[in-house]
């Protein structure tokens, strides 16, 4: 390892010693991000439990834009950029690698971001808009009792299953496995009838 070491030039060595951490934490943060650990959400326990409700309300997820300059695009470009770098550096020299290796780091950097974008689209378009689900067929999973709540029903809505909260204004209880239709939404539950 030490006559590896010293086989490099000035260059490569300053090259590998920013290269070599920039992958074992993009590394670290894969692994973390398999076992759900690497996102970044985050919650804090605030004591003051401060609550306000404003005319501009907007989560800071939902700022838009493309974001290049975060710690796992800074963290890309350095691996990417410092790879290229030492796979070119002795077959075009020096500057020119650097130079290669610079535009490829911020290749990565600019497809991270853009990957990153595509997933934040991906999970905000996800939103359930009950409003869909009615005069649709829905089958009773949890009995529905006339004049309570807590029954339940599944529908698919919006081209995947959902267990939603169900009631109705009739007169009989609905039991699991029979088929109903969705009136109108009540809240966050669905009224149902009987199908007839």
């Amino acid at each position: 390892m030490v006559a590896f070491w010293q086989a490099l030039s000035f260059f490569e060595q300053v090259i590998f010693i920013i290269t070599i951490p920039a992958t074992v934490i993009i590394f670290l943060q894969l692994i973390l991000l398999f076992f759900s650990l690497g996102g970044d959400d985050f919650d804090l326990d605030d004591p003051s439990d401060f609550d306000g409700d404003g005319y501009n309300d907007f989560s800071v997820s939902d700022v838009g834009g493309l974001r290049l300059i975060t710690v796992r695009g800074v963290v890309a470009f350095l691996a990417v950029g410092g790879w290229t770098t030492l796979w070119l550096a002795e077959s075009v020299g020096r500057w020119p690698a650097l130079g290669i290796g610079v535009l490829a780091g911020l290749l990565a950097m600019l497809l991270l971001a853009l990957a990153m974008r595509a997933a934040h689209r991906l999970q905000q378009e996800g939103n359930l808009q009950l409003e869909n689900a009615v005069g649709r067929e829905a089958v009773v999973y949890i009995p529905i009792i006339p004049g309570q709540k807590g029954g339940k029903v599944n529908i698919v809505l919006q081209g995947r299953l959902c267990e939603l909260d169900a009631e109705t204004d009739g007169e009989e209880t609905l039991h699991a496995g029979e088929s109903v239709m969705v009136q109108s939404v009540v809240g966050t539950s669905l009224l149902v009838h009987k199908k007839l």
